[in-house]
């Protein structure tokens, strides 16, 4: 079994449109399910073609923390039903300019026109210090709208679309009718499915 700790700091932006190059490139499809979603927080799986994996993230923003451990398909597909109402699919593709590897996401079903690029950086320095290619447009780095465990249970922020300059900068959740989405009773399920060989 495959786990990895790792901090990473990343930056999103809505796309204005998608590269030249990108749609000669083979994208990977993605199927995300979110078991456990705090304010700080959340547990998701997520499959990459045949491989499975079981993510913990901490932390919002700019910096954030992740755990990542590969798990068999037997053990997501006893998991999978518990992310009802809270899944997401999206193409992704890798695209590279100058020193940036771009992660672009072309998101599926009911987020169907929503596409974004994430990118990673080494340090908060070298964050700060990247220029916009032409076909980047705002960013929602810190926009709650946008968070994929928000899109996986509200879907599409139309408004944020039309008008993105308009994307809120919330840290709280209030008034969004969630304070927390967590899964108590299926715990010992969970625990059995991952102790699962």
């Amino acid at each position: 079994m495959r786990r990895s700790i790792s901090s990473e700091i990343e930056r999103s932006f809505i796309l204005k449109r998608l590269p030249q190059e990108l749609p000669n490139s083979r994208g990977a499809l993605i199927k995300q399910g979110y078991l456990s979603i705090e304010p700080d927080r959340e547990v998701h799986l997520h499959s990459i073609e045949e491989r499975f994996f079981l993510t913990a993230m901490t932390g919002e923003g700019l910096s954030r923390g992740e755990l990542e451990t590969e798990i068999t398909k037997i053990q997501f597909m006893g998991l999978w039903p518990l992310t009802t109402g809270r899944r997401l699919e999206k193409l992704r593709f890798e695209y590279r300019e100058k020193d940036y590897v771009f992660l672009i996401d072309i998101y599926q079903d009911k987020l169907d026109s929503l596409m974004l690029a994430q990118i990673e950086f080494k340090s908060v320095n070298h964050s700060r210090r990247f220029t916009y290619p032409d076909f980047i447009g705002e960013e929602v780095t810190d926009d709650w709208r946008f968070k994929e465990k928000i899109l996986a249970i509200k879907g599409l922020p139309h408004d944020a679309i039309s008008n993105p300059s308009q994307a809120g900068n919330r840290k709280s959740y209030k008034g969004f009718g969630m304070n927390s989405v967590s899964l108590e009773k299926p715990r010992a399920k969970l625990l059995k499915t991952l102790s699962a060989r």
